[in-house]
């Protein structure tokens, strides 16, 4: 299952790209632990005594110990052997973080090598360890790989929140402001129609004063006609008043 997913997600072999690269490198490994001396030296050469033998998974089984045992990594915490116990055997599996368990059986022969992960065994149908150990390496590669795609998750979905809250806010904003213009689009309506009543105010107040100086101009022109008329009646009657001073006078003379 994990090979057909890590193979569906980044379309490479891990394991037969895994075996290739350790056949690759096998000569060169073999030249460098060679040189190796002290006790490693020793365990390594006792390690690689196989190796002479014209089988590659045999190869493939010793170079990697020897390269753990180069290194200084102990082999056991890693590889756990099992001898002369049934091939479902899962003895002290519950107590193991990560291990690569190979089980032999004599005087057959026949083994097999299974994972085992936190206490729980998988992949218990490998034929030998180094298929476990590009399985591990293939497992822990998916692991990190799934980790990878976890964090970007993750930090995907912390973007997405914080464009979420920043849409809100946007909103929220973009209510407030509708709700301001909504405002002052009242309050404008309401000033326009004050200016249209004090408009139409003066304009009748502009016609009643229009009114009133028609009337003011007519009662002005009555006056002066009325004027007119009393001054040409004073005129008449001084005129009249005259005559009659004159005839008075003239009367007077005659007597």
């Amino acid at each position: 299952m994990i090979k057909q997913e890590f193979r569906r997600i980044t379309t490479i072999d891990l394991e037969q790209t895994f075996l290739k690269k350790l056949d690759f490198y096998t000569p060169k490994l073999l030249e460098i632990m060679s040189r190796k001396g002290g006790v490693s030296g020793i365990r390594i050469r006792s390690v690689l005594n196989s190796i002479r033998e014209d089988n590659i998974e045999r190869k493939r089984d010793a170079i990697i110990p020897a390269l753990m045992e180069y290194l200084g990594e102990p082999t056991e915490e890693l590889i756990k052997k099992y001898q002369n116990i049934p091939i479902s055997s899962d003895e002290e599996a519950e107590s193991f973080i990560m291990k690569i368990c190979t089980f032999e059986q004599t005087p057959s022969g026949a083994s097999r090598s299974s994972i085992v992960i936190e206490g729980v065994e998988f992949s218990h149908t490998l034929q030998d360890w180094t298929e476990s150990d590009s399985r591990t390496f293939e497992t822990t590669h998916y692991t990190t790989e799934t980790t990878h795609y976890t964090t970007e998750t993750t930090h995907y979905t912390t973007e997405t929140t914080h464009y979420t809250t920043e849409t809100t806010h946007y909103t929220t904003e973009t209510t407030h402001y509708t709700t301001e213009t909504t405002h002052y689009t009242t309050e404008t309506a309401h000033y326009t129609t004050e200016t249209t009543h004090y408009t139409t105010e003066t304009t009748h107040y502009t016609t009643e004063t229009t009114h009133y100086t028609t009337e003011t101009t007519h009662y002005t022109t009555e006056t002066t006609h009325y004027t007119t008329e009393t001054t040409h009646y004073t005129t008449e009657t001084t005129h009249y008043t005259t005559e009659t001073t004159h005839y008075t006078t003239d009367h007077t003379l005659h007597d």
